[in-house]
């Protein structure tokens, strides 16, 4: 009985240490590296795949940036995966995560060297991507787009990033072939006191609970807001660009005054820039000024008082999932809202549950052109009556010329209304074609494949369409 106290004793040593060994691994697997360490890490090797291959050093390290969030992601963490490449006939080990599909296969490698020799064959193996090798070495905005073009990626974006990527960390220096001593600009300094989140109320709370996606007015007016400003000139935000965080459907988010790149955001609050891409829906790398930018996932409703929100002019479907914190998908499968079709304005799109009638659309070009059709273009004011001499070059006395007459302002047609154009959803099963699909819904084959993209008649089994409807 006396040895009980010593061995319960030596029973929490041995806990305390356990959990302080744990505590250390988690930490050392969980460290995150920078961009810049990323780059010091495998600039030798993408320049030595560039003699190899002849592809250009500063694309192969943006990719890698890109896709493996700079050495943080797990396909990158667990399978050495620094591309994104996925199986696609692979007889090697495999891991599996979501990505355009859930539990999509992607190719698992025993190092991230074995990563990047793997990325040089994808390339330089596949026909589609044969005509990039015709293009210099040192022409890495020809390379990313052509990356594109070739479909390497869908986000409309993609070669974008990549170029901003390179320019925004000199990375074009290295497609000289030299490993040139890399020094990166450094990091400006955190403000001593960190800004605390602002909460919002929601919109149409008068309780004032809740978030909206919207921040107050600033009485004071913010230094760097001026018209038309952009801080895409600068390689990296400074601590007085970057505005506070604020919480829109419960969610953090920030607002710049100016112009700003996807790049410097994913830069000034350390977030992998594939994540930030993601919970922002982004297709343009430029974020134009006054845009909620979300840190965070965006929710799949509106936690606040709206349920339903009235388009305004000119104001898109992206507008609306910014503008309340909704993901975007959720949005169109609960408005029906087919691709490239956006809502008219004076219609209310559901925010929280499906609409029960059809949502009344117009095409995305249409849409641009809403707000200037709305537009009365006011009449020049005539110029003052003047005085003219007769032609012999005189004028009788007490005579004036009478002033031209008031033109009239031009008669403005309103627009006439956008006819409302109804959907239904089709899964394709085995012998269907547009041609049975076409008459089975009363329609025509043309109009299906406008409605779904499609550059010719090829369906598959198991795919959605978008059939237009009487």
């Amino acid at each position: 009985m006396k040895k009980t106290p010593f061995l319960a004793f030596l029973a929490l040593i041995t806990i305390l240490v356990t959990a302080s060994t744990n505590n250390a691994s988690a930490e050392l697997f969980t460290k995150r590296i920078s961009i810049d360490e990323y780059i010091k890490s495998y600039e030798k090797v993408a320049v030595s795949e560039m003699g190899r291959t002849g592809i250009p050093a500063s694309i192969t390290l943006a990719q890698g940036i890109l896709e493996s969030e700079y050495g943080n992601s797990r396909l990158a963490v667990e399978g050495n995966n620094h591309f994104g490449i996925k199986c696609h006939g692979w007889t090697g080990e495999e891991i599996y995560a979501d990505d355009d599909a859930p539990n999509e296969c992607f190719r698992k490698y025993p190092s991230a060297l074995d990563s990047y020799h793997d990325h040089s064959a994808f390339l330089t193996t596949r026909g589609r991507y044969s005509f990039l090798f015709d293009l210099s070495s040192t022409d890495y905005k020809g390379w990313a787009k052509g990356l594109k073009k070739a479909g390497y990626a869908t986000n409309p974006a993609y070669a974008d990033i990549l170029i901003d990527l390179i320019d925004r960390y000199d990375l074009f220096k290295y497609d000289t072939g030299d490993v040139v001593a890399y020094n990166p600009t450094p990091t400006p300094a955190k403000p001593s006191t960190p800004r605390q989140p602002t909460r919002i109320p929601a919109k149409g709370s008068k309780s004032g609970s809740g978030n909206n996606g919207t921040p107050p007015a600033s009485t004071t007016p913010d230094k760097t807001e001026t018209q038309g400003c952009s801080l895409l000139s600068k390689q990296r935000l400074e601590a007085d660009d970057i505005p506070p965080v604020f919480y829109s459907n419960r969610k953090k988010a920030v607002r710049f005054s100016c112009d700003v790149s996807i790049v410097q955001v994913a830069d000034a609050f350390d977030i992998p820039l594939k994540r930030l891409i993601k919970y922002n829906d982004i297709t343009n790398r430029t974020i134009k000024g006054k845009t909620v930018i979300y840190l965070q996932p965006k929710r799949n409703k509106n936690t606040g008082a709206p349920k339903a929100h009235k388009v305004k002019s000119g104001e898109t479907l992206y507008d609306i999932s910014q503008d309340y914190g909704i993901k975007i998908k959720k949005l169109i499968k609960r408005n029906d809202m087919p691709v490239g079709y956006e809502p008219i304005a004076g219609e209310y799109v559901a925010l929280n549950k499906k609409r029960k009638t059809p949502l009344a659309i117009t095409t995305i070009k249409n849409k641009k052109k809403e707000a200037k059709e709305i537009k009365v273009t006011k009449p020049n004011k005539p110029s003052s009556g003047t005085v003219k001499p007769s032609p012999s070059g005189t004028k009788p006395p007490g005579s004036v010329t009478p002033r031209p007459p008031r033109p009239q302002p031009p008669v403005v047609t309103p627009p006439s209304p956008t006819p409302v154009q109804r959907y239904v959803e089709h899964t394709v099963t085995v012998g269907d074609t547009l041609y049975n699909i076409s008459k089975r819904y009363n329609t025509t084959v043309d109009s299906i494949r406008k409605a779904n993209n499609l550059t010719d008649n090829s369906i598959r089994i198991g795919q959605v369409l978008v059939v237009p409807v009487p």
